[in-house]
């Protein structure tokens, strides 16, 4: 498939291109933030994918949408979800929150079927890093770094092993984010690292000293996922 990137944040657009490029089936044809190039380039006919942003600059992704009408497959990539709905009256293939997993994406190509090329997608492997928008800069972090995530208010602080990152990334969407066999939300306020655990005591876990509680929703998985009863 060959495949257009349109997001006015180049970060963004280089994240995607990294994951079409090691993508077996997948073509990376154009990544830009010029909308009227895609609009050219799809009317051309030469593109069968399109990840497209929705609040952009000039032209919003709901108005791109309706100038090419049907004439590419598109997902959406958006830091908004509340443009979902919209989207899916457009008949868009699927909706990716940012920060898009390579794990999600692999899930949003399967999701093109009719479009596939004769070759297969490769074999899904957990990512080994993710990238966190902090700021105005997207950030790439190791998962064996992270120790856990904590909500506060309106931020999310990331935990590592050497330094701190605020985003404004919700915890549920890094609970659909990270790889569950990785990582765990034990509290409405917190997701960790498993193997970041060094002891659970009286429903609390403990990582470096710092003594986080297991709320009663999340207890079951989490004591599931370790391979003991709560």
């Amino acid at each position: 498939m060959n495949c257009v990137i349109l997001d006015d944040e180049p970060l963004a657009i280089r994240l995607l291109k990294d994951y079409v490029e090691k993508t077996e089936g997948l073509e990376i044809l154009l990544g830009t933030t010029d909308p009227f190039q895609v609009i050219d380039t799809v009317k051309a006919g030469k593109a069968d994918l399109l990840f497209l942003d929705i609040q952009m600059p000039e032209l919003s992704g709901l108005q791109i949408m309706k100038i090419l009408e049907n004439d590419v497959a598109i997902i959406v990539t958006s830091a908004y979800e509340q443009y979902a709905i919209k989207g899916f009256e457009h008949n868009v293939k699927d909706y990716l929150l940012k920060p898009v997993s390579y794990e999600r994406f692999l899930r949003a190509i399967e999701k093109v079927s009719p479009l596939k090329s004769e070759r297969t997608i490769e074999p899904f492997s957990e990512p080994k890093h993710i990238f966190v928008k902090s700021e105005y800069k997207l950030i790439r972090l190791d998962l064996d770094e992270i120790l856990r995530f904590e909500s506060d208010r309106d931020y999310i602080t990331i935990f590592t092993e050497k330094e701190k990152i605020l985003t404004l990334q919700s915890l549920s969407e890094w609970e659909q984010t990270l790889p569950a066999s990785k990582f765990s939300r034990i509290h409405r306020s917190h997701i960790i690292n498993l193997e970041k655990i060094e002891s659970i005591e009286n429903n609390r876990v403990v990582i470096k000293g710092i003594y986080l509680p297991i709320g009663e929703t999340f207890k079951a998985d989490f004591y599931k996922k370790i391979g003991h009863q709560a």
